[in-house]
């Protein structure tokens, strides 16, 4: 992961990098156990280390070289290996190739749509110890940006449904997720602060619910200072419609669902399966 700070002419790089300039055979690409898919509490997707007791930061996908710190792999030809995270849902095979969420993992969840803007987010807590290595701080996964700004982890993660964004954050038992259908609509450059600052969000309520309102845009920090809140910090979404409870993650069965598509794309079907 590599976070882009673009204030004026400034570009920060954090020290887990991978980003998509001249890295251009998979970033983005999707394809099986690469995508993900966020409908709605009971039909979504996050990204996960692929063992259990893996770090994030191992599952990251670092693609810089010599040139970010931990980095192995070349930023060339940086092909997906079997450490790198890979899509889990609410539902083996809701998206291409992804496994079921491990049972057990979630504590709450809060899903707010803004159809306005055409993103949609989810916020919540997860239960130690479960698969995640207890005590990890975490790490970001992300698709965001573009030319030589644009970023990628884990490498070939790809968001679908018609967003062309994301950003996840998984760590110190909470996780984020948040997807977009413009570019620069997500901000990837947080990853330092964890979720409450990159999505704010309902982090404490218990339960799971859904809700209508409008997704602000984080800001970023001070160039050369990702390490930092940024200074002017914006709030979680302003609800218009809810929140309503809803069943846990999964817990609906035998529903035939695809994500719905929010861009001007022709009108086509990019998932179509059923749900256990």
């Amino acid at each position: 992961m590599l976070t882009s700070l673009i204030l004026g002419c400034v570009l920060v790089h954090d020290a887990y990098g991978d980003h998509c300039f001249q890295n251009r055979t998979t970033c983005g690409a999707g394809g099986p156990t690469k995508e993900l898919a966020v409908t709605d509490m009971q039909h979504f997707c996050l990204f996960l280390p692929p063992v259990e007791g893996q770090t994030i930061v191992d599952s990251e996908g670092c693609c810089e070289g010599v040139s970010s710190p931990g980095c192995t792999r070349a930023k060339t030809n940086c092909v997906p290996v079997s450490t790198d995270a890979v899509a889990f849902c609410t539902s083996a095979g809701y998206t291409n190739g992804a496994r079921a969420f491990p049972p057990n993992l979630f504590v709450s969840g809060h899903l707010v749509r803004d159809t306005a803007n055409k993103k949609i987010q989810i916020t919540g807590k997860l239960t130690p110890g479960v698969w995640l290595k207890p005590g990890d701080d975490g790490g970001q996964f992300d698709f965001t940006g573009t030319g030589q700004y644009q970023v990628n982890s884990p490498p070939g993660g790809k968001p679908i449904g018609g967003y062309s964004e994301y950003l996840s954050i998984i760590g110190s038992n909470e996780y984020c997720i948040q997807m977009c259908s413009s570019h620069y609509g997500c901000n990837s450059d947080n990853d330092f602060q964890g979720c409450q600052v990159a999505i704010p969000g309902d982090y404490e309520s218990p339960g799971f619910t859904e809700a209508e309102g409008t997704i602000y845009r984080q800001n970023s920090p001070e160039p050369g200072h990702p390490e930092e809140k940024p200074k002017k910090q914006v709030g979680p979404p302003k609800i218009s419609q809810g929140p309503s409870s809803v069943p846990s993650p999964g817990s609906i069965q035998g529903k035939r669902v695809s994500p719905p598509v929010v861009t001007n794309e022709p009108s086509r079907k990019v998932l179509d399966v059923f749900v256990r």
